[in-house]
Parts: structure tokens; C-alpha cells; sequence
């Protein structure tokens, strides 16, 4: 301040030698820590929120720890070529600071590059952000398997229309997939439907179903509680089929008895109908001899009739009587017969209807057995061993969690491609010391992008 009082004079220093451009692009940078910091912040409260179990492992959903950490080995060289950039253009030597962009520009490269490996191998099986391209379900339910059964009969469908009339132009291949699909049908998903019907145990009911996901898709973390079912099974299947022949032979045994009495009942049945129709042959006759007799009386003078006639006629007419009393009687025997008869039918009709269901359990059930060690046998899953199948897959949380994965690294990755579009455009021109100012602010943004996959890196790959 001078020493006149009437005016006040200020001395300004000199600011910090920041250009314009770097101003503009830590403005734009603050808005991407917000931006970043809200997703990873979301992806923080879904994962430590959901239930203690339910959130996928990496391994679940295909997440490679060693690519990951690939990545982000190539990210920090890519900085560090960025700034040796920097430097040489400081130092003015062109030359140098283009090699070493053209190297971050590479190192920029191979990081998009095993980042669609790993999105490739998600979508290869059927790992999507959300449907209808997902394969994911939350839980094994009555959803679940209706999705399995509808897939099954859609690749069954497609195989069956080029197979041609009766299937004639099948090739091995097809025949051998038609053959699984039927099986998976029948002994997997079927076999689920019939457990789950006929339990009213809910924890039964899920374990079957449970079991199918597994054969499907396996979680580590279900290996354990499925192997220990599946030994269950093993018994109660065994059990089971012991159980469905016993009562199959009492049901046959009963039948047979039944067969045995309504035999027995036609046959006495028979005998009376018999003896029932000589009666009736003998009222015919009698009726017809009688008919005669009355027709000769008529043909005759009143006074003609003699008591011989007579007495023949009261003859016949008892023995009509005596015919219908009999005839009657038989009838009164033939009603409960056929009353018993008609019962036994039912009870044999009944018989035969659980015999075809025992059949067709035990059917089942052995089919069952035989196949199982098949499905135990499959390490990694139905659809890994079989790429055609494609069938939906249970993993809790699934959706959720390729939802926020493809958000963060979709959004992080076009990142990556907006670095490298600025480098691309830098590399045809001069990079001396009049562009140092470009390489540091382009510096800053790669280095945020960086620092971003430095965040995402152990959220996604180790937790």
C-alpha cells in the first residue's frame, strides 16, 4: 500500500500457471468422480445388502481374477507410458513422445481387447445384463422349470423339423441330442415335476428342484448340500421302488382274487341262466300245448268237452305255474350274481388303472436310477458339457449383479475408447513441446480412467 491516503493501491501476484484447458477438464473430471462414485456406490449397498449367500462369486458368473488383474497391470503401464509421453514432450523430443503414445495407445488396446474376451465368455453362457436374452433366474421354481421345459421342447421341436417326415434325415449328431433332450425331459425335469407333486413337504419339494438347477448350472457353494441329496436319493429311490413293487404285487394279487371270484360268479351265473333257458323252453311248450288245447275246445261243440280234457288242461296250467315260480326263484339268484359281478368289474377295472400307474412309477422310478449317475457325472454342468442346450440357469442375485457389472465396466470401457480415440487423433502430429499441454491434460483424464478401474478391480474380481 502507498503512502497516499486519498487512493488505495493493491499489488496482485501472479495465479498458478494453469491454461484453460486444464480448468475445463478437472470441471469435467469432478462430474465423472460424482458419476463413478454413485455407481460403485450403488454396487457397494446391492452387494453387502443382499443375503448373506446370494450374491454371486466370481467364479459363478465367469469372472477371471487373472485377467481382471491383467488389466489392471496393462492400465497402470498405460499411465506410466502416458507420462514418459509427457515427458519427452517436454524434453521436445517428438519422436520419443509419439512412441510412447502409440505404446499407451496399444496398452489402451489390449485392455478393451481381454475385456471382450471375458464379456464374450459371459455371453457364451447366457450371462446377460437383463432378459429376454438372459438365462439367469433368482431361484429354482415353478418358473424355473417351466423355462427348462419350454427351452427343452423348442431345441426338441427344432431338431424334429429337420429330421423330415419319421426323422429320416436325422444326422448321428441330432439323433444323439434328441436322445439327451428326451432324457433330460423325462429323468431330470419330469422326474422333478412327479417329486414335487406328490410331497406335500415343501422342504422335499425344493430340494428337487434345486437339484435340476444344479444339473444345470452348479454353484460351488451347493456342491455340498446337492452330493448329500443326492445320496438321500439314492436310498429313497431304492426304497421307494422296493415299496412301489410290493404294493404293485398286492394290487395284482388283489386283482387276481377279484378275477378269481368273478370267474366263479359268471360260471354259477352261466348255470343258472342255463337252466333258466331249458325253463323257458319248457314254458314254451307248455304254453303252446296249452294254446291247443284251448284251441280245440273251441272248435268243438260246448257239451263235446270231457273231463279228460279237462284235467289235462289243469295239468298244464300248474306246470306253468310251477315253471314261472322256478323261473322267478332263478331270477331272484341271478340278481346278486350279476349285482356281484358288475362289482368285481369295477374292482378289476380299478386294479387294472393302478397297475398301469405302478408300472409307470416303477418305470420312473428305474429309469431314474439309471440315469442319475449320468447327471452326477457332469462336473461342470449340463450346459457346459452340452453348448447347444443353452438352458436357463439358476444364480441368486444373478441378474442384479450383470446389471451393475455390465453398467460399471460398459461405461468405464467407453471410456477407455474416448482415451483412445484422443490419442488416435494425436498421433499423425508433432509432439513437441507446444503440445505438452495436450499430453497432460490427456494424461489426467487416462489417469482417472485409471484410478476408476483401480476401484472396480477388487470389487468385482475379489469380493
Amino acid at each position: 500500500m502507498s503512502d497516499d491516503h486519498d487512493h488505495v493501491q493493491l499489488e496482485y501476484q501472479p495465479a498458478l500457471p494453469i491454461n484453460n484447458g486444464k480448468v475445463i477438464l478437472w470441471l469435467f473430471l469432478s462430474t465423472e468422480i460424482m458419476f463413478f462414485a454413485a455407481l460403485i456406490g450403488e454396487y457397494i449397498v446391492l452387494r453387502f445388502g443382499a443375503p448373506a449367500g446370494t450374491w454371486p462369486t466370481p467364479q459363478d458368473v465367469h469372472v477371471v481374477e487373472l485377467l481382471g488383474a491383467t488389466n489392471t497391470f496393462v492400465l497402470i503401464l498405460s499411465s506410466f507410458s502416458i507420462v514418459m509421453a509427457l515427458e519427452a514432450a517436454n524434453r521436445n523430443k517428438a519422436s520419443l513422445a509419439k512412441t510412447w503414445l502409440f505404446v499407451t495407445f496399444a496398452f489402451g488396446c489390449v485392455f478393451l481387447g481381454i475385456k471382450a474376451v471375458e464379456y464374450r465368455s459371459k455371453f457364451a453362457h447366457g450371462i446377460h445384463p437383463q432378459m429376454p436374452r438372459s438365462l439367469l433366474y433368482d431361484r429354482a421354481d415353478v418358473y424355473y422349470l417351466s423355462a427348462l421345459r419350454q427351452r427343452v421342447g423348442e431345441l426338441k421341436s427344432a431338431i424334429t423339423l429337420r429330421g423330415g417326415q419319421g426323422g429320416a434325415d436325422l444326422t448321428a449328431e441330432d439323433r444323439e441330442h434328441l436322445e439327451l433332450l428326451t432324457n433330460l425331459e423325462t429323468n431330470m425335469i419330469g422326474w422333478a415335476e412327479w417329486t414335487a407333486g406328490r410331497t406335500d413337504d415343501p422342504v422335499v419339494r425344493q430340494a428337487a428342484l434345486d437339484d435340476v438347477a444344479y444339473r444345470v448350472y452348479p454353484l460351488h457353494r451347493d456342491e455340498h448340500s446337492v452330493e448329500l441329496q443326492s445320496q438321500q436319493e439314492e436310498i429313497r429311490n431304492a426304497e421307494m421302488l422296493g415299496r412301489l413293487q410290493g404294493e404293485r404285487d398286492g394290487v395284482a394279487e388283489d386283482r387276481s382274487t377279484a378275477d378269481s371270484q368273478r370267474t366263479a360268479a359268471q360260471e354259477k351265473g352261466d348255470g343258472l341262466r342255463s337252466d333258466k333257458d331249458k325253463l323257458q323252453t319248457r314254458l314254451t311248450d307248455a304254453e303252446a300245448e296249452l294254446k291247443k288245447l284251448n284251441g280245440d275246445d273251441d272248435a268243438d261243440d260246448a257239451d263235446a268237452a270231457n273231463n279228460e280234457d279237462a284235467e289235462k288242461k289243469k295239468q298244464i296250467e300248474d306246470q306253468i305255474a310251477a315253471i314261472q315260480t322256478q323261473m322267478s326263484e332263478l331270477d331272484n339268484q341271478l340278481a346278486p350274481l350279476d349285482a356281484e359281478v358288475a362289482g368285481l368289474n369295477s374292482t378289476i377295472a380299478l386294479a387294472d388303472a393302478s397297475l398301469l400307474e405302478y408300472e409307470q412309477n416303477i418305470k420312473r422310478v428305474g429309469d431314474r436310477m439309471a440315469y442319475l449317475p449320468t447327471l452326477q457325472g457332469l462336473e461342470h454342468g449340463l450346459n457346459d458339457k452340452h453348448h447347444f442346450l443353452m438352458l436357463p440357469m439358476k444364480i441368486p442375485s444373478g441378474n442384479m449383479w450383470a446389471s451393475t457389472y455390465f453398467l460399471m465396466t460398459g461405461f468405464h470401457a467407453i471410456h477407455v475408447i474416448i482415451g483412445l480415440i484422443i490419442f488416435a487423433s494425436a498421433l499423425p502430429y508433432r509432439l513437441d513441446r507446444s503440445k505438452a499441454n495436450f499430453l497432460e491434460n490427456t494424461g489426467l483424464y487416462w489417469h482417472f480412467v485409471d484410478l476408476v478401474w483401480i476401484f472396480l478391480f477388487p470389487l468385482l474380481y475379489l469380493f
